[in-house]
Formats: structure tokens, C-alpha cells, sequence
């Protein structure tokens, strides 16, 4: 049996629509909370930039997180602008707010969190480090045990 075409871009066209976002972050903005879910990109630092204007007028607002990361250089982009205007930030239940995410969520001035906060170190090396020079920088870091100083606050 031969299925027409027509059918199959219907079914193509109706799977596609209700398929989640993945690949692109959704910014919205409500009453003063701007929702970031799924993956942090370049465009989304844009979008956050357009809807400050009416955020700053309200004098506070909120960022509501649920990603699991992205761009580091729009997570850096977001997180500058809600320190920089005050902004609080959230995890909401059964959210999570995973690599650059985290970036957005220590900028605010309060944070609250109900969901998953995760954290991992970059990758940003040209090559692998080797035993030694990863040794070497183990023993120039801080440890728990040592009082802070202000140098390294």
C-alpha cells in the first residue's frame, strides 16, 4: 500500500508543531518574571536585552531558570545585565539549571531555588593538560582548610 504525499507532510507538519523547543532557549517575559527554559544561545541574550526596558521600569524582577545550559558567552551576557539591574533569580520545582544556566542564577542580587543547581568545570584547553601542569595547578589552588584571603574572595 502506497501512502500519498500529502499525507506524510501532514503527518511532518503536525509532528514538528508540537514537538518540544530543544536547540533554542525561550524568553518570555510575565508580570515581571522572564522565563528562560531550554538551550541558552546568542539570540536569547538579544531577546533578554529588547525586554529590559520594561523590566527596569517595574523596578524588580525575576528570572525564572529551567536549562540545561548553552552559550557561555550569552549565559555571561544575561547574567551581567540582571546583576546589573537588580534582578533576583530562581529554580523553580522540579527544575534545573544546569553549566551556563548557573552563570544566569549566581548573578542575582537574591536567588531562590526549589529545582536542581549543577555545575561542572569547562572545557576550554587547545590540548589536554598533562600529569604535571595539572599537579602543578592543584598544589597553587586555595584549599578548603586555609583561611580565605582577600585575594582570593
Amino acid at each position: 500500500m502506497r501512502i500519498p504525499s500529502w499525507v506524510l507532510c501532514a503527518f511532518a507538519a503536525c509532528a514538528a508543531l508540537s514537538a518540544p523547543s530543544v536547540g533554542r532557549a525561550d524568553v518570555r517575559t510575565s508580570n515581571g518574571v522572564v522565563y528562560i527554559t531550554n538551550e541558552i544561545s546568542d539570540q536569547d541574550a538579544i531577546q533578554f536585552e529588547k525586554q529590559l526596558p520594561e523590566l527596569v521600569n517595574r523596578n524588580w524582577f525575576t528570572v525564572n531558570l529551567d536549562s540545561l545550559g548553552g552559550s557561555v558567552a550569552a549565559a555571561i551576557r544575561i547574567g551581567g545585565l540582571v546583576r546589573k539591574f537588580d534582578g533576583s533569580t530562581s529554580i523553580p520545582k522540579n527544575g534545573r539549571c544546569y553549566s551556563s544556566c548557573t552563570l544566569i542564577f549566581i548573578a542575582g542580587v537574591q536567588r531562590s531555588s526549589s529545582g536542581e543547581l549543577g555545575l561542572h568545570r569547562p572545557y576550554l584547553a587547545a590540548q589536554p593538560l598533562g600529569r604535571d601542569a595539572i599537579s602543578q595547578q592543584l598544589a597553587n589552588r586555595p584549599r578548603c582548610d586555609q583561611p580565605a584571603t582577600p585575594k582570593v574572595i
